[in-house]
This record gives C-alpha cells, sequence and structure tokens, in this order.
C-alpha cells in the first residue's frame, strides 16, 4: 500500500501479478469491499476470505455494493453475521433493485465505505 500525498494510505492495482503482502495480524482490522454478483467468483472469495480472517482473531468489515447486495441472503452472509463481521450494505444498490433494506446488514451510503477506508489497516476489493 502506498503513501498518499495527504499522508493517508492508498491502494494501488496493476494488471500484473500483485505481491503478496505478510498476513493481517490478529486484531488488526480488515475491510472488504465486494462488488461482484453473488454467483461470481469474486464474492465467494469475499465471503472466505472475511471467515479465514475472522478464524484469526481479525476485525472484519464487509461492505456489499452494486451487485453484491443481492446476495445478502446468501448462506455465507449468515455465517459471517454469525461470526461477527460488521456487514454493511449500499441502501442505493438495494433501492435501485427493489430489494427490502432489511436482513443481516447496516444499509448505509457512501460516507459508510470512507470511514472503511480510514478506519481498517487493510482494505481489499472483490469484482
Amino acid at each position: 500500500m502506498a503513501a498518499a500525498p495527504h499522508g493517508g494510505r492508498c491502494l494501488t492495482t496493476t494488471k500484473s501479478k500483485p505481491e503478496r503482502e505478510p498476513p493481517i495480524p490478529p486484531g488488526a482490522k480488515l475491510g472488504i469491499l465486494v462488488y461482484a454478483p453473488p454467483a461470481a467468483p469474486g464474492f465467494r472469495h469475499a465471503v472466505e476470505l472475511a471467515a479465514a480472517a475472522r478464524r484469526r482473531g481479525v476485525a472484519v468489515y464487509f461492505y456489499c455494493l452494486d451487485d453484491a447486495v443481492t446476495g445478502l441472503g446468501d448462506a455465507g452472509i449468515a455465517a459471517l453475521a454469525a461470526a461477527d463481521v460488521k456487514l454493511f450494505a449500499c441502501a442505493y444498490a438495494a433501492h435501485r433493485r427493489g430489494l427490502p433494506l432489511t436482513g443481516p446488514a447496516l444499509y448505509s451510503g457512501l460516507g459508510m465505505v470512507t470511514d472503511i477506508l480510514t478506519a481498517t489497516d487493510r482494505v481489499v476489493g472483490f469484482n
């Protein structure tokens, strides 16, 4: 993760194979942003990463955006809620898809994404 000009952190992406980062230590905070629909591999990878991080004692903040909001009824999401993963979902994305704003996630806007980006030790995204 590179240092941003304002002293914060920023993510850089490339088409090449990413460098392997050291595992996030127990007690750290991990933000996971998911854009992928539930049928996509990215959605399942995000759920599996969140579950693995919780087993290691990492605090996980999981935010569903765009098509990922349609997966909030997924059994994997229910398991994350039971494992004390903090679940959030984009209220606008759910509204646009005609989904009720109920379930295991706290519905919010982009302000919550900003909070996750600034309050966690590492952030990953799945599309």
